[in-house]
């Protein structure tokens, strides 16, 4: 398979964060709902212009203030937004919530760019997440490391196309109701 920049970045953060997690006491992290989702196409594009990609991310941003979106991801559900280039993590108390909270985002950000779209993939993950010191404190307040955030970005990457893919961890912590109601496999509907 040939490497794309999308996936170069993600294979890089993939290895800073299992680093990060092997070297970090994770058992004093707690089990959360982790939701990580990514813009696609942001690496190829970045690939060609820098500038192209900082266009991209400055319209989703844009989007996120001007038009309510930011409700979505600042929704009750998520107990904690981490940030970094293109990609998100949201976490989440538990996978029903999660399910249903990065639902009404993705639903949101498809339909309010349908003229010209902004395409993302996530995944959820269950299991333990901690908030760790910064690696470089001038660019970043926290980092996320953890077993679930590296099943998150995992699973993320496994797919293609505009999706949320659900792993069997989440899978688990997810009630019949919701799984009947939001799931269809290891997707959401």
């Amino acid at each position: 398979s040939s490497r794309t920049p999308t996936r170069e970045i993600n294979r890089s953060y993939l290895l800073l964060a299992t680093i990060v997690t092997e070297v970090t006491n994770v058992q004093e992290g707690r089990p959360y709902a982790v939701f990580y989702a990514d813009v696609l196409g942001l690496g190829a594009l970045a690939a060609e212009s820098a500038g192209s990609a900082a266009d991209v991310l400055s319209r989703l941003a844009r989007l996120m203030s001007q038009s309510g979106l930011e409700q979505y991801i600042q929704h009750p559900a998520w107990r904690g937004r981490y940030g970094l280039s293109d990609s998100v993590f949201l976490l989440a108390d538990s996978v029903d919530t999660a399910i249903e909270a990065s639902a009404e985002l993705m639903v949101n950000v498809a339909y309010l760019t349908k003229d010209d779209p902004i395409l993302l993939r996530g995944s959820i993950a269950w299991g333990q997440a901690l908030e760790t010191s910064p690696l470089f404190s001038e660019t970043a307040t926290t980092n996320l490391v953890g077993p679930a955030v590296v099943e998150a970005v995992r699973a993320e990457a496994s797919k293609k196309g505009p999706r949320v893919t659900v792993t069997a961890s989440a899978r688990s912590k997810t009630s019949d109701a919701i799984q009947h109601q939001w799931l269809v496999g290891d997707e959401l509907l």
